[in-house]
């Protein structure tokens, strides 16, 4: 036993073990969730169509036709953003992979708790530019989960929450608690300011098209921009005071140099100084 937790305590610290596990996480989540997808238009095929939620959002934007604008716009939100952090933590890869590891469990809990709402609600279908997306039945689940995953297909009865929300506000985060919350040397606080409110500004804006193209209700993306808030910001809290989930928090959220100082008998104490 004794070799075994040393063994064990030695697995735990290695420096990308952790990074690894939260993109798996945040694929199985996908995936998962792709399944959930499938059932939920396999059970939407079966409720009547025609009645429609009074929806403001649908009043006062336009009908876009464009469906793709939201991803191109999405697309380049996310793009944006990690090639910003790309260039001020170059030099930083360790920091780097710190924030890329704490994306991938925030977006895995979003997605997950998404999945759960769309297992439990069925909406009525809005009139959607380009569609309904294709609807799946249980006899292709496997393919249509992974088409929905990686974006290939749209599912039929996409609704609460909104995923594209999830991602926007999540990306419009990144920017003022990294990009304008830290201090990059050479590169003035107005300016980082700046690009933040830029930045933030046009992920505010891709929430939008979701409605405008009708794929989704003002309902999901008011309570995706919520919910991804809420918890972009719990988690941060969390990831800076360990004290209610130290052993495992600590863990998630250690960088190298204290993976390799913690004391060998216990990680509780790991990560409690990170800001």
């Amino acid at each position: 036993m004794g070799e075994f937790g040393e063994w064990w305590r030695s697995f735990l610290r290695i420096p990308w073990l952790r990074t690894v596990l939260s993109i798996v996480c945040l694929l199985a989540v996908m995936y998962v969730s792709g399944l959930v997808h499938v059932w939920s238009d396999y059970r939407s095929s079966k409720y009547p169509k025609g009645f429609q939620i009074r929806d403001l959002g649908w009043e006062l934007l336009p009908f876009i036709q464009f469906v793709q604008i939201a991803n191109v716009w999405l697309g380049f939100a996310v793009v944006a953003t990690w090639s910003m952090l790309l260039a001020y933590y170059v030099m930083l890869p360790h920091r780097l992979a710190h924030i890329l590891r704490r994306v991938m469990w925030l977006l895995a809990g979003l997605f997950a708790l998404r999945a759960l709402c769309i297992l439990v609600t069925t909406e009525p279908l809005p009139p959607r530019a380009g569609g309904d997306g294709g609807l799946y039945t249980p006899s292709n689940a496997g393919l249509g989960a992974l088409l929905i995953m990686f974006g290939a297909r749209s599912s039929g009865s996409d609704l609460i929450f909104s995923g594209h929300t999830v991602v926007f506000v999540v990306h419009g985060c990144l920017w003022w608690t990294y990009l304008f919350g830290e201090r990059h040397y050479g590169i003035p606080d107005w300016v980082r300011f700046l690009y933040a409110v830029a930045a933030s500004a046009f992920c505010a804006i891709g929430p939008l098209f979701m409605v405008a193209v009708r794929w989704h209700q003002t309902v999901d993306v008011v309570l995706g921009a919520t919910l991804s808030l809420c918890a972009y910001y719990i988690y941060h809290g969390m990831v800076r005071d360990h004290r209610h989930w130290a052993s495992l928090l600590a863990w998630l959220d250690a960088t190298p140099r204290e993976l390799l100082q913690a004391p060998p008998k216990s990680m509780k104490v790991i990560g409690t100084q990170i800001v």
